[in-house]
């Protein structure tokens, strides 16, 4: 028989040898081990909704707050929040308004809030991040945070230019932010407006998602 033949013959006759071995590995294999090689997985919770809305019809240069507790452990998936404002009657002078709307969580604890007229939420300095560098080298008035706030996840500032004929002067933003926070039965989800300048009213909607059982 010619060598090339006889190669062929052999590389084929290994390949059954192998292609048997194999198939005898599989149906020998312990049912057992298969079982546990292959890892148990609990599926995700199914993510709930819930949605509330507020308003304060004379913001004028001062704030409010609203807040809800937190019953079963939980993870805060998404929020999406709509901020408006409108005039109440046309201003004397001409000037700007602003509404700062923001959204955080108080931990174990009610919530507690700065004095009147601002009422601003009152979040615990990040343990995190060093404190906040200002470089002002042409000295100009600035004001901000000395430091980052832990649990803060909606931070939104409305500006307007309004008229004497208010023409044009409302303001409205849409946030949807994913923060995927853990939160615990105790915690608080708490909410804030204040104002300043021209006199408006202000409204907030919230819509959240969540999945039960997440809480640390």
């Amino acid at each position: 028989m010619p060598e090339s033949i006889e190669r062929r013959q052999l590389l084929s006759g290994g390949a059954l040898a192998l292609a048997g071995l194999s198939a005898g590995a599989i149906v020998g294999a312990s049912p057992t081990i298969s079982a546990a090689a292959a890892p148990l997985t609990t599926p995700p919770a199914e993510a709930q909704s819930i949605s509330f809305g507020w308003e304060v019809d004379n913001l004028h240069g001062n704030g409010a707050d609203v807040s809800f507790e937190i019953l079963e452990d939980l993870v805060l998936v998404a929020a999406d929040v709509d901020v408006a404002t409108v005039l109440l009657s046309l201003p004397s002078t001409a000037g700007f308004h602003e509404v700062l709307c923001q959204a955080a969580i108080s931990r174990q604890a009610p919530p507690s809030y700065g004095p009147a007229p601002t009422a601003y939420l009152q979040s615990p300095i990040s343990a995190d991040f060093g404190k906040v560098a200002y470089y002002n080298p042409s000295n100009i008035v600035t004001v901000g945070d000395a430091a980052p706030l832990q649990d803060k996840f909606v931070s939104i500032i409305l500006k307007s230019w309004v008229p004497l004929d208010g023409t044009a002067s409302s303001a409205s933003r849409h946030v949807h932010t994913e923060p995927n926070l853990a939160l615990q039965q105790g915690d608080y989800l708490m909410f804030h407006m204040d104002h300043a300048g021209v006199q408006v009213k202000g409204e907030m909607q919230v819509v959240l998602t969540y999945q039960l059982g997440g809480g640390a």
